[in-house]
């Protein structure tokens, strides 16, 4: 029987995960013929990492997380790792040790004129990552709320100073220790009640309200209004100048306020797509939120975490309220274990790695180092060719057989280059960018790839942003895929990772190891990646003793330059270095106040930065440190704006009947930029075409 010839234009999570259904049992594997075209040397997108330099140090885009209600994302992971060891590949390391768990959210916030921690202890459970979908079991909403009830309410410390402004420190007057510890307790209990009831509204009591009818929406929401009324009296006003109650206040606020507004727009009845047009921070303030509170770190921290600001610029926030709101109940209360894992080698070696070899050893083909240049519709509702160059040929002569990785510590990871001896290339040609959009060098037009000889089905996996490249033709016959692209930019963000000579605890850190968000601009998120260390090549008593990376978005046009614009790249680079430079200069006191010099508390001490390349102390020691724009097509990050997910393609409907999509941009469910997002989309790209999974993880709790 011959098969089902499959090509899938896009070796990121999207890619991969369609490759990954469509070769999930043997007798998939006897119908389709999968093949994988990836510009460049590696695979991941947006996920992918390298190892650069003697000391193997790990690079990539941005901080990447796992976090607990990635049902998709963690079973493909765990999956694949078994299927690895049942063959006897120990090559990636052990799938329980490759994640690490963060329970520990941690909020910064400009206070009267100081910079102020507001930690945020989280609960874990018993379900296990990748193994449980779905919603938790009621013991598991038990088990979290008393977790909850014991950091927040009677303060313990569980091992560690969770709460440094309590309300109950003994230097406080008597008095006030007596109201606080009255008002405290009450507030956060109930404010967390309030604020988990209005998350569980649309998924646990939506029918019985809709039985009960709209006034009882109106009913709920007054009695909410009355509660918020009381808090203001009591708070509003002295939380201006007292931190503990500007927690409290804007907390019940906040809780309120969701209520209120889920309740008054009838989401229970209508769903969260009632909400998807209105902007966030623009939803909170309609149902009567405080000024406070919509300047308060855990509105300003999603939008940081996500870089959710129009053209990347901080003064023009944008995140749609339906994706906020189903995104944040899926975070809070859908996580299986723990809130978020951190990976001990990065997303390319732990995640995308064991992946692609899972699909190698399956059979399915990749050939790397082609480009898509042009998909080519056809008269009717169907792609019959693919322009592609090969960048470059392999000196097997074979376009499947090059081989990925390097060896480090006896595990398999991603070069931050082409392993140039499997290329036919002559020593002085060797283009280090051959995975950017921007890249100058030009292989060989090969043939186009044709519908029916090469491919009877095609998925495209490729980023939103690089479609006006690679689609200009079905652009120019489509309006719903114009509409698409324009109102689907994406975001580019830069990265800087910080190599410290000094410990967390010496930099005045001395919290659990934290998501923290929220700080000051280009920089607001930071994420511990001290943990790395451990899986590079460092020389013996040279090694960093603490890894900082932080990220942000990056100002950029609307659209990306077009790829003749070959030095975007530098430009957008040496903005980067000099956000990096101000930042050392002016804001590094308020997160490591270990970190600063002797005579200014907001700059940086340079000498508590590592250099191995001998330059001096100062602002050359930023030469050794790892400074990256993300920027173009291929690198910006997908964005939940609101009112833009009608303007989504879902999987299943590219108008075109032989093409399906996959990638975090489409209509999967989940809409926030995410590896989640892409995963599940390529899972419904293979559902479309062979039928299987039957269900992907996470639809039944989307938008």
């Amino acid at each position: 029987m011959n098969k089902t010839k499959v090509v899938i234009l896009g070796a990121g999570p999207a890619g991969l995960a369609a490759a990954y259904g469509l070769s999930a049992n043997q007798r998939l594997r006897d119908r389709y013929d999968v093949t994988i075209y990836q510009a460049g040397w590696r695979a991941g997108g947006k996920c992918a990492s390298g190892r650069a330099g003697p000391e193997n140090r790990i690079v990539q885009n941005g901080t990447h997380y796992l976090f607990g209600c990635y049902d998709s994302t963690l079973a493909v992971m765990r999956n694949a790792y078994a299927e690895l060891g049942q063959t006897g590949v120990n090559d990636f390391g052990d799938y329980d040790k490759s994640l690490l768990p963060r329970d520990m959210l941690a909020l910064k916030h400009r206070f009267r004129g100081k910079w102020r921690l507001w930690p945020i202890p989280l609960p874990s459970n018993t379900s296990v990552p990748g193994l449980d979908t779905g919603n938790l079991r009621p013991v598991d909403y038990l088990s979290m709320f008393l977790q909850m009830l014991v950091t927040f309410v009677l303060g313990a410390n569980l091992g560690h100073k969770l709460r440094p402004s309590s309300p109950f420190d003994t230097d406080r007057p008597m008095a006030l220790r007596a109201i606080y510890a009255v008002v405290w307790p009450v507030l956060l209990v109930v404010s967390w009640a309030i604020w988990a009831l209005s998350l569980l509204f649309t998924h646990l009591v939506a029918d019985l309200l809709w039985l009960c009818g709209d006034r009882h929406y109106l009913s709920v929401a007054k009695l909410l209004s009355g509660l918020r009324a009381i808090n203001r009296g009591l708070l509003q006003r002295p939380a201006q100048r007292i931190w503990t109650l500007f927690q409290v206040f804007t907390s019940f606020d906040f809780a309120c306020t969701v209520g209120i507004g889920l309740l008054r727009d009838k989401v229970p009845a209508l769903g969260l797509s009632a909400i998807e047009n209105d902007e966030f921070t623009a939803w909170l303030a309609k149902h009567g939120a405080a000024e406070q509170t919509l300047a308060a770190p855990f509105v300003s921290t999603w939008y940081d975490a996500v870089a959710a600001y129009e053209d990347g610029d901080p003064a023009k926030p944008n995140l749609s309220a339906g994706v906020s709101m189903m995104a944040i109940y899926r975070a809070l209360l859908t996580f299986k274990g723990h809130f978020a894992f951190q990976m001990r080698a990065e997303v390319g070696d732990t995640f995308v790695g064991p992946v692609y070899e899972c699909l190698r050893r399956r059979g399915v083909k990749f050939r790397f180092f082609h480009r898509v240049w042009d998909i080519i519709p056809g008269d009717g509702d169907l792609i019959n060719e693919i322009s592609i160059e090969q960048q470059v040929a392999l000196t097997s002569g074979d376009p499947e057989s090059y081989a990925p990785f390097i060896t480090v510590g006896g595990l398999k990871v991603w070069p931050e280059a082409p392993n140039w001896d499997q290329l036919d290339l002559p020593p002085d040609q060797r283009p280090a960018d051959l995975d950017s959009f921007y890249t100058t060098w030009r292989g060989q037009t090969l043939p186009p790839l044709r519908r029916g000889r090469d491919f009877d089905a095609l998925v495209l996996a490729m980023p939103v942003a690089s479609l006006p490249t690679s689609c200009s033709r079905i652009l120019e016959r489509s309006e719903k895929w114009r509409d698409m692209v324009k109102n689907l930019p994406g975001v580019e963000s830069q990265t800087m990772r910080l190599y410290f000579d000094a410990t967390l605890q010496d930099l005045g850190w001395n919290l659990p190891t934290p998501i923290l968000s929220s700080y000051a601009m280009p920089f607001a998120t930071w994420e511990d990646n001290g943990h790395l260390a451990e899986v590079e090549t460092w020389p013996a008593g040279k090694a960093p003793k603490s890894i900082a990376t932080l990220f942000g978005p990056l100002p950029a046009p609307h659209l990306s330059p077009p790829h003749t614009d070959t030095g975007y790249p530098q430009t957008q680079n040496d903005v980067v270095t000099q956000n990096t430079l101000n930042f050392l200069q002016n804001d590094i006191g308020g997160i490591w106040p270990g970190a600063t010099a002797p005579s200014d508390p907001n700059a940086i001490d340079w000498a508590k930065l590592v250099d191995l390349h001998g330059n001096p102390t100062g602002p050359a020691r930023m030469n050794f440190q790892y400074l990256r724009a993300n920027c173009g097509p291929l690198q910006r990050y997908t964005v939940a704006q609101a009112g833009t997910a009608k303007h989504r393609l879902p999987s299943d409907n590219s108008q075109f009947s032989n093409m399906m999509l996959a990638g975090d941009w489409t209509q999967n469910h989940y809409l926030i930029g995410s590896v989640e997002g892409a995963i599940m989309s390529g899972l419904q790209a293979s559902r479309k075409i062979c039928g299987y999974p039957e269900i992907v993880p996470g639809e039944n709790t989307g938008l």
